[in-house]
């Protein structure tokens, strides 16, 4: 009902509002995070701000880890957030490299497909996909903890209104505030327009955009400081099969500019939009595509 309301503002243009496009695709390691734009924009904030909370959809994995990594190293507590379940931390797959993931990728697709002959390669990386998000998860919180940053991971479907308002209440309990909201839950699977389904088309607007709207609406009456959304260069200019994820973070970007119209002066809110990084993130496995 919100996103509605805003409509007559996105063709408003809030001069507060910077619309980024990132420079060449990175290449990320260790502290080259600290080097992005995001980075530049949140040290300005926690500048500003003792020990700032700030809040994050996604983080858990890719390209918004590496960012959220960055930031925990300035200080502030940053909360990560995913729909991916935390491993127990006993299952054996959490401990193979990465050719020994390759073999038991490989092995459990014969098993599956003894068990069912009709099951097709697509439907069973769908099925894996639980390892390989499970595998990643577990391995950048180890390496959060293993730093020392004061960096924790939420279970949150960003979709769900409730779910969110209920993150939300769990974080000022903890911190007793909010300070910063940084949107970065995505859904990107690049296929010709022919081949995407209305499922997957709602699903990519509604993780861009009402996740969005779900954050803005949970922390209203929270003294944000900073509300900052990932977008990407697909938003500005296009890209091959991602006729919906383009249009998914350009109706984020706008949503978030009409937003920032109703905001007081203080309130700092920026789109990034990122091209593909190097190493890590959605391009990384749609590589072809880019």
């Amino acid at each position: 009902s919100d996103l509605k309301g805003l409509e007559s503002d996105v063709r408003i243009r809030a001069n507060r509002v910077r619309v980024m496009t990132s420079p060449a695709a990175y290449q990320v390691s260790h502290l080259d995070a600290l080097e992005a734009e995001s980075i530049f924009v949140m040290r300005e904030v926690v500048a500003e701000m003792e020990r700032p909370v700030l809040l994050f959809s996604g983080g858990g994995r890719g390209a918004v880890f590496e960012v959220a990594k960055g930031v925990a190293r300035l200080g502030p507590r940053v909360i990560v957030t995913g729909r991916t379940p935390i491993p127990r931390g006993d299952e054996p797959w959490l401990e193979l490299d990465d050719d020994a993931f390759d073999t038991f990728r490989r092995s459990e697709m014969l098993r599956c497909k003894r068990e069912e002959p009709s099951l097709t390669p697509v439907q069973f990386n769908r099925r894996f996909d639980v390892y390989v998000r499970g595998r990643e998860l577990w391995s950048n919180l180890r390496e959060a903890f293993s730093l020392g940053l004061p960096l924790q991971y939420e279970v949150c479907d960003i979709r769900d209104p409730e779910a969110v308002e209920a993150l939300t209440e769990h974080v000022r309990a903890q911190y007793g505030r909010i300070d910063g909201v940084v949107h970065g839950a995505m859904l990107e699977d690049s296929k010709s327009l022919p081949d995407k389904t209305p499922e997957l088309l709602e699903t990519t607007l509604d993780v861009k955009v009402q996740g969005l709207v779900n954050l803005l609406e949970a922390t209203r009456a929270d003294p944000l400081k900073l509300v900052m959304a990932f977008g990407s260069g697909a938003g500005r200019f296009g890209n091959r099969g991602q006729t919906d994820y383009a249009a998914a973070n350009d109706l984020m970007a706008k949503v978030l500019m009409a937003w920032d119209h109703r905001t007081p002066p203080e309130v700092r809110c920026v789109t990034i939009d990122w091209t593909a990084w190097e190493d890590v993130g959605a391009a990384v496995r749609t590589r072809h595509m880019v």
